[in-house]
């Protein structure tokens, strides 16, 4: 019976897979942003673009590391194999809780130059259609892995004191001031991170779950900050694509990380 449970989400996984090839965007919706403290809350995994998408069951296969902090303790979220939501929290403490999840690497093929170059430019890449072509790499069948670096900031009676940090993911969007304790019209600085260090030129877009706009914000300056105004409440997704070559001789021609934040503005 365990074997034909493990071949039975063995077999889902892939079939998400397949059908995930053009829907790189990840992120993670809980079905209550703000909570009180020993609240059941359920988080979904969501596969999309513009805040739309389907859900990821939990598919431990599929993640380097799914997990909370609050207050510096960090907590490894273990759940059943195809459970969606993929998580159901019920936490004890109040806080800003960090869940982030950093997935195993995918891949994907783009079979014609204008559907590379088109994605490219829909995430503040364009730079790289030069690149590309300097390398002289192929106009078909453009290879690419990318992994997904997603984080959720929960608001669970939290206060002014209580901060966002880097979590270690290779890709990360960090805010400076808790986004659940903004002042009206006040400004929310974030840095982006690659591997620890500020990732300079980085293009932010922001996406809003009410009106389902989508707008290119700042790229980050010299330090990876920058400033965002955020004109909407209610849920809230920020996105950021790093895109490199990658190495000689690879089965691939780029390697992505998709960062992804989500939160919720009053």
């Amino acid at each position: 019976m365990r074997v034909s449970l493990q071949f039975f989400f063995i077999l889902i996984f892939i079939l998400l897979k397949s059908n995930s090839t053009n829907a790189h965007e990840f992120w993670m919706e809980p079905d209550k942003y703000f909570a009180n403290q020993s609240d059941t809350i359920e988080i979904s995994n969501r596969i999309g673009q513009n805040f739309i998408g389907d859900t990821w069951p939990y598919i431990s296969n599929s993640f380097f590391s799914f997990e909370y902090v609050l207050n510096k303790t960090s907590v490894r979220i273990v759940g059943l194999e195809g459970d969606d939501p993929a998580a159901k929290l019920k936490i004890n403490s109040a806080g800003l809780v960090i869940v982030t999840q950093h997935t195993k690497g995918d891949e994907v093929t783009f079979e014609k130059w204008k559907k590379f170059k088109e994605y490219l430019k829909n995430e503040g890449l364009a730079d790289k259609i030069d690149e590309h072509l300097r390398q002289n790499l192929p106009k078909q069948n453009i290879k690419e892995k990318y992994y997904r670096c997603a984080k959720l900031l929960l608001n669970i009676q939290s206060s002014s004191e209580d901060f966002d940090h880097f979590t270690g993911m290779p890709l990360e969007i960090v805010t400076a001031k808790n986004p659940y304790h903004l002042e009206p019209n006040e400004q929310l600085q974030v840095q982006v991170l690659y591997y620890g260090e500020p990732l300079p030129n980085a293009q932010i877009i922001k996406i809003s779950k009410n009106s389902g706009t989508r707008l290119f914000g700042p790229r980050t300056n010299a330090d990876g900050k920058a400033l965002l105004t955020l004109t909407e409440s209610g849920p809230i997704l920020l996105s950021v694509v790093h895109l490199t070559a990658a190495p000689k001789r690879s089965n691939v021609h780029w390697i992505s990380h998709w960062a992804s934040l989500t939160f919720s503005k009053i």
